[in-house]
This record gives C-alpha cells, sequence and structure tokens, in this order.
C-alpha cells in the first residue's frame, strides 16, 4: 500500500504539484510507519460487535487493512476538491447568526447508536453480567445497602443478589466472547438448558467455577472426563428441576429489565424452560442417604474433639453448642440437601 511511482506520475498528469504530492506522501509515511491512522478502532469494534464477531487484533487489523485503501483514496479525492471547489469567501457579506440549540435540562434519554437502530450506546456491548450490575444497582429492592437497614424487610438478601449473578455468568459462559445480552435469542437460550443437563450438580460451588474464561462447553468437557476416569458419579451429573427453575427466573428478570433500554430486543418467554413442580420445592430435593449420615455423625464434634478450638480434630471432648445440636435437628427434621 506504499505510494508507488506510478500514483505519482498519474497524479502529476492530472495537474498536482510537487508539493501536493509531497504532502500526500507525508500522510501515508504516518499511517506505514509511526502507526497513525484516522481509522477509529472503537468504530471498528463497534461494527465487529454488532455483526456478531468475537472482537481480537487481529480481526480488528484485517478490518483496517481492508479500509486502508479506501480513506487513501477518498483523502486523495477530498484534497482535490478542497482546492478546486471551494469558492472565494465575500468578506463584506455579513455571517448569518449563530443559531444554538439548547437541550431540555432534564433531558436524560438514551443516545440511540447509528450502527444498530433501537439499541442505546450504553446497551451495545453489555453482556449478561454486565446486565445483572446494572439490574442490582437500578432496582430499589436489590440495593445492597438495604440490607442492614430498618428496610432490610423490604429488600432481598444476598443469596437472591448471588444467584442473579450467577445465572447471568452461566448464561454468559455459554454464549460466544463479546456477546451483547441484547443479541441473545431463544436458541442460545435452548443452547444454555442443554448445558444445565451436562454439568455437574455441585458446578459453581468452587470459585474457579465462576470466572467467566471457562466456558460452558469446557467445564461439561472436563466432568464427562472426570465420570470417564470415576472421579465423578455419573447421577452427580445435571442440574435439578429446581435448580434451573431458578436459574431461568433469574435471567427472565435481568432480560426484562435490559428490554426496558433496548428496543431492539427480542422477546423471550423464559417461562418455557421451567418445569413445574407438583411438590413443595423443598420436599422435592433429595434427602442425604443413611450412610451419609452415619459418616457426618462420626466425626470428632459429634464423638469426640480436642476442644472448641479444634473441633474436627479427634479427642475426648464433646461440646454440646450449636454445631452438635443444629445438625442433629437438620437432620431429624427431614435433611434436605
Amino acid at each position: 500500500m506504499s505510494f508507488l511511482p506510478d500514483e505519482r506520475r498519474k497524479l502529476e498528469a492530472e495537474g498536482w504539484d510537487a508539493q501536493r504530492i509531497a504532502d500526500l506522501q507525508t500522510i501515508i509515511a504516518s499511517r506505514e510507519n509511526k502507526g497513525v491512522s484516522p481509522i477509529r478502532r472503537d468504530e471498528i469494534d463497534r461494527h465487529l460487535a454488532a455483526a456478531g464477531f468475537a472482537i481480537d487484533d487481529r480481526l480488528r487489523w484485517l478490518v483496517e487493512l481492508a479500509l486502508y485503501p479506501t480513506y487513501r483514496d477518498v483523502y486523495g479525492d477530498a484534497e482535490q476538491q478542497l482546492r478546486t471547489l471551494v469558492q472565494p469567501v465575500d468578506a463584506t457579506a455579513s455571517p448569518p447568526p449563530p443559531q444554538s440549540v439548547h437541550a431540555p435540562a432534564n433531558d436524560i434519554s438514551p443516545q440511540v447508536s447509528t450502527g444498530v437502530s433501537g439499541v442505546p450506546d450504553d446497551w451495545m456491548h453489555c453482556g449478561p453480567v454486565e446486565a445483572a450490575e446494572r439490574m442490582i444497582a437500578e432496582t430499589p429492592r436489590l440495593l445492597e445497602h438495604r440490607r442492614d437497614g430498618k428496610r432490610a424487610k423490604d429488600s432481598v438478601g444476598e443469596q437472591t443478589l448471588r444467584q442473579s449473578r450467577w445465572a447471568a455468568t452461566l448464561l454468559q459462559k455459554s454464549l460466544p466472547a463479546g456477546t451483547p445480552l441484547w443479541k441473545v435469542t431463544k436458541a442460545d437460550i435452548l443452547e444454555l438448558d442443554g448445558h444445565f443437563d451436562n454439568l455437574p450438580i455441585h458446578y459453581g460451588k468452587s470459585q474457579r467455577d465462576r470466572v467467566l474464561e471457562q466456558t460452558l462447553d469446557e467445564a461439561v468437557a472436563l466432568a464427562a472426563e472426570d465420570v470417564a476416569d470415576g472421579k465423578l458419579n455419573v447421577d452427580d451429573i445435571g442440574f435439578s428441576i429446581g435448580t434451573t427453575n431458578k436459574h431461568f427466573n433469574k435471567l427472565a428478570q435481568i432480560h426484562a429489565f435490559m428490554r426496558t433500554h433496548v428496543d431492539a430486543a427480542p422477546v423471550i418467554d423464559f417461562a418455557l424452560f421451567t418445569v413445574a413442580i407438583d411438590a413443595d420445592e423443598r420436599e422435592a430435593r433429595k434427602r442425604y442417604t443413611r450412610e451419609q449420615g452415619e459418616a457426618l455423625f462420626k466425626l470428632p464434634p459429634w464423638t469426640g474433639c480436642e476442644g472448641t478450638g479444634e473441633r474436627l480434630e479427634a479427642g475426648k471432648t464433646v461440646v454440646h453448642d450449636g454445631l452438635f445440636f443444629v445438625l442433629l435437628l437438620v437432620w431429624y427434621t427431614g435433611a434436605r440437601r
């Protein structure tokens, strides 16, 4: 894409003088030698995201590479037009009075992106996790600062907030990197539903499960390997009805919140993905087995420990406190997981 001799001769034949050609060469050299370019990378990213591509440096470079020859031609044409089409300005003519346009002082309407109709700029690249945080921040009942105040009974607890964030994380981990929530379709939710049947029941308990870098495809593959290696029981694969219902209900709330801001977002009926539970949800949970109970109550807190500071170290002391009695009560009242 350098400035070639044939191009110079062509410009000279069109009447370009040496200074104009030198100016164009300077512009080209700035781009090729110094990386100076009027092509804005954030605009490239915006259009790539709107088209559904996962943004990376290589793809961005390919787009810039394709745009650059056009930019050079446009610059040359514009420079020529500026020199040949500008009319002399009549110094005696009075310029028209400036007209100012004042926006209403309370105008808080979102700026809609010119790239995609109906999608505000601040939602263009907003993924499920960020959308969940926005919902929590803007919904009074979800405000975290209320939990310890006098209005605590009208707000939700940390567990509910954690469930919303985890549901959003699961969805984001199932999507191609960089997918904004407004572009999520029913097909994406169907794929997430399939993952729920192939993930371990304990998935998400570990902090490492919650990092976005690990996709659900990778998590499912690791679980399959653990089953094959005997590290994981096949019965421990697949979320329960109660768990998946909870996730879909949280996603429905987040998606509905997003749609109050993004007109272009498709409607998704998350209720189609939930399953009715005939019995009380608590009763629908599996009980611990007798073997699990025997293993639990053979531990030092119930058979004898070293003391209150070393409850899990075997010894001769049995401390009759909350730890001792609460789990006994849990066991005798149903011991639900």
